[in-house]
């Protein structure tokens, strides 16, 4: 079986996958538990074994493998796959570009020898791709400028005001990225810890925009392992009056549970990731992971 995501335009003017038709979630009934091939918007392939699916056509695959592209030739496919494991594919939940430059950075800081300055370089280059990724999903209306010489220029112009929520500590790291690409933009934070014993959050502190609940919000923490952590702050968010699908969740790295645990509860924010790992081992860590973020980040 092979599907295929297409784009179409909002009123907003930019662009989201088209919804399921009916007749194509029936289909996917008769290829559960079977080998499935999935193209997506941007020329992006894979394979995998179908194990779910919802009414939004978002799929659960299990060992998953993406075919890599052309190192000559960005457009084409190889015949040369990575595996994936188990992966949570919809519309809400956004990969980059597995791009022999990306795959080359989550090198880079995968690596347990990496020291702390070239770990916080690249991973500061990653987080400048996710930011990248989520302003392209806001909301723009189109405009005419008014250019040199007299020339007119069809463009467009964003819609609307956003705002950073870090997750404190490691949420902080990715700050900079955000204030990189948006000048003067409002930073609330959240603190929420993790008991180390049942894996579950406490929510400690909370300092948000006044205005939050008129702003597109990025919440920003760098691994998403259970979804507890990221789940309580979205809880905060909703408490304060922002809407569901005015929350985009940016993450470098995040595993198949957290995923899917965060996409049940809240499926219209929209999460954007660099990296999809295995699974959690049995101390709730992303494997292979790539340490403790917020330590390689902040200590020497």
């Amino acid at each position: 079986m092979s599907g295929k995501f297409v784009e179409r335009k909002n009123n907003a003017g930019y662009s989201k996958p088209d919804g399921p038709k009916r007749e194509a979630i029936l289909d996917l009934a008769k290829y559960q538990d079977q080998q499935v091939r999935v193209e997506f918007a941007g020329g992006r392939v894979v394979t995998g074994i179908l194990k779910g699916y919802d009414q939004l056509m978002n799929l659960v695959l299990e060992e998953v493998k993406e075919y890599i592209r052309d190192p000559e030739d960005d457009t084409e496919l190889t015949d040369r796959t990575r595996d994936l494991g188990l992966v949570v594919f919809g519309d809400n939940v956004i990969l980059l570009p597995q791009t022999n430059q990306l795959i080359g950075l989550y090198s880079i800081i995968r690596d347990k020898s990496t020291k702390r300055g070239d770990f916080v370089f690249y991973s500061d280059r990653i987080i400048r791709l996710l930011v990248e990724e989520g302003l392209n999903l806001l909301p723009v209306e189109e405009c005419t400028i008014q250019c040199h010489g007299g020339n007119e220029y069809k463009g467009s112009k964003f819609l609307g005001k956003i705002c950073g929520v870090s997750i404190i500590r490691a949420g902080e790291s990715m700050e900079m990225g955000l204030r990189d690409c948006c000048r003067s933009v409002r930073i609330g934070k959240i603190l929420i810890q993790r008991d180390e014993k049942t894996a579950t959050p406490k929510l400690f502190y909370e300092k948000l925009p006044e205005d939050i609940s008129d702003r597109y919000v990025f919440l920003l923490d760098p691994m998403l392992a259970t979804g507890g952590s990221a789940m309580m702050a979205v809880e905060v968010l909703l408490s304060r009056g922002v809407k569901m699908d005015r929350i985009f969740f940016l993450n470098l790295l995040a595993a198949p549970e957290g995923i899917k645990a965060f996409n049940d509860k809240y499926p219209d924010v929209k999460i954007i990731t660099g990296g999809i790992d295995e699974k959690l081992d049995e101390n709730k860590y992303i494997v292979p992971g790539l340490g403790d973020f917020g330590d390689r980040y902040y200590c020497i």
